[in-house]
């Protein structure tokens, strides 16, 4: 209790007595619980006794009061902590609840006071709102004071307004790259200025997107690979974009993938020695360069280049009896060498019997460029003999039709009587040709890369062998490689003719993928290009002849 002492005619207030000096130690509220409260006082005489008023009531007074110690409570509603967005305008929500009632809010923006609301609903959703807001990052909370003067802040949240696209470097190809490789690993680097910001990007080739949805981490390099490119100059840029749809596209780059010349023939020139090449442009050439050798088994060598013609002619050819060739397209620091390869055979036919007309027995080893024999009328096959003129006649054989002969005139090939469907000679088939005298024959074309099956009769069959390799006969079990045929051991012996002895050879299939020759001609042990062959089968049987190119 608290006692003071007064005159009788003073007026006083009950507060009054409270703040004023007497005795006692007064009454603190700091350490009183929230809640209602009431104060009484009464007036005594110095005995003790409660005076009384005119009307004999007992003169006291009480004054009751409400204690409130609680801070409002706010909890923020949106947006939610590191809300990132490329809208300018946010609105910002919470609901403060107190045990009274709240007389005012405020929004806090990067640690001052943005904007204060003295009309708020406790317990409810209110909220604020700031619109036309720059790029950046930002935190909010919210301060609350309740009508006692109890403030309070909420917890700081963070937000972000970007409105920045990410940033692409293009790292490879680099511009005016040259590449011989059809298979480009395209490398580029995109980066947001928000680093958990995802970016995907799409690559777009030649104007077209190739590629969508291509998951970019920031600021990493991202591979992506793309095979089978056409030869040309080419095109591309990335677009990138952030979770927020900020958007960006690269610049442009440029590279050029190189091929290999197409479409390269050979064809043997006037003077008949002379091997003259062709092939089409490649618009984005430098030059080209020509490879040669002359055993297929050996690897190409450079024998001319920066050659910027479309053309090219070997006048050293007749120096070879065979000889191949490659072409290589230059861009820059990038080779690509042709996928054909071409060749020529040159062939001596012999005569040595002083007879007539003596035989050879031949296959053509390559995909010559045109196999309708000439007709004087055609531009057909000529095998353009060195000297002229010393192959009288061609010899074809089939089980169907026996024996066909076509006849040379010196200018064109006229079937013989009954024979008028030999005008044409065709790959993996034998031919005898009848001589005059010793001479030379020639041969170019492609050298062939593709399986050619061929039927086989039973008995026996004039085949050729097309391809450019010399291929060993199997001796010891190994694979059955060249004489692959369906059904398996279907062919008994192949002989082969020698125009020198002017007698057949014969080698003879023992079973288990092992042939011998004959004692009288034991290097018979490979098959050969530019000769044909008997084959003796026991079976209708088909070979699936590969050129192993």
């Amino acid at each position: 209790s608290k006692r003071r002492y007064v005159n009788a005619s003073d007026y006083l207030i009950l507060v009054d007595i409270w703040k004023g000096i007497g005795e006692g130690s007064g009454w603190n509220t700091d350490n009183k619980q929230t809640g209602y409260y009431r104060t009484y006082a009464e007036f005594t005489d110095p005995d003790g006794n409660i005076l009384q008023d005119d009307s004999l009531g007992n003169i006291t007074e009480f004054y009751s009061f409400y204690l409130d110690s609680t801070y409002p409570n706010i909890s923020l509603n949106s947006p939610e902590d590191n809300y990132t967005t490329n809208n300018l305008n946010i609105t910002f929500i919470y609901t403060p609840k107190d045990n009274l009632n709240i007389s005012s809010c405020s929004l806090i923006i990067n640690n001052k006071i943005n904007q204060t609301n003295s009309t708020i609903l406790d317990g409810q959703q209110n909220n604020f709102s700031l619109v036309n807001l720059s790029g950046r990052s930002y935190n909010w909370s919210i301060n609350c004071t309740d009508y006692v003067g109890n403030a309070n802040s909420s917890s700081t949240r963070t937000f972000f307004i970007d409105l920045v696209s990410p940033s692409i470097t293009l790292n490879f190809p680099v511009n005016d790259y040259n590449s011989s490789s059809s298979t480009i690993n395209f490398n580029w680097t995109a980066t947001d200025n928000f680093p958990t910001t995802n970016i995907t990007c799409n690559l777009t080739l030649d104007g077209v997107v190739n590629k969508s949805n291509i998951s970019s981490s920031n600021g990493a390099p991202t591979n992506y690979t793309i095979a089978g490119l056409a030869d040309n100059a080419h095109t591309w840029n990335i677009t990138c974009w952030d979770s927020l749809n900020n958007t960006n596209t690269s610049g442009t780059g440029n590279f050029t993938v190189v091929y290999g010349p197409a479409n390269l023939t050979i064809e043997l020139a006037n003077d008949n020695v002379s091997i003259i090449l062709n092939w089409s442009a490649k618009v984005y050439a430098d030059s080209y360069i020509i490879y040669a050798k002359e055993d297929y088994s050996d690897e190409f060598a450079l024998i001319d280049s920066g050659i910027t013609d479309l053309n090219w002619t070997d006048t050293n050819a007749d120096q070879y009896s065979t000889r191949f060739y490659k072409v290589e397209t230059v861009r820059g620091t990038a080779n690509k060498i042709s996928i054909k390869t071409v060749g020529k055979y040159e062939v001596e036919l012999i005569n040595n019997t002083n007879q007539i007309s003596d035989w050879n027995l031949i296959s053509v080893p390559l995909n010559v460029t045109e196999w309708e024999l000439e007709n004087g009328t055609n531009n057909g096959l000529d095998f353009h003999s060195d000297p002229a003129g010393c192959i009288m006649t061609l010899w074809r054989h089939s089980n169907a039709d026996g024996w066909e002969r076509t006849n040379y005139n010196g200018s064109a090939w006229n079937p013989g009587q009954g024979d008028e469907s030999f005008t044409s000679i065709e790959s993996g088939r034998g031919y005898w040709f009848e001589v005059n005298k010793t001479c030379d024959i020639v041969f170019v074309g492609e050298v062939p890369v593709e399986n050619k099956s061929i039927s086989l009769n039973s008995g026996w069959n004039v085949v050729g062998w097309y391809s450019p390799n010399s291929s060993e006969l199997p001796v010891g079990g190994s694979s059955a490689y060249p004489i692959t045929v369906s059904p398996a051991d279907s062919v008994d012996a192949i002989d082969r003719y020698n125009p020198i002895t002017d007698e057949f050879e014969v080698t003879t299939y023992w079973g288990s993928n092992v042939w011998w020759p004959s004692w009288l001609n034991m290097g018979f042990t490979s098959i050969e290009p530019t000769k044909g062959y008997y084959f003796d089968v026991n079976q209708a049987a088909t070979w699936e002849h590969d050129p192993n190119t």
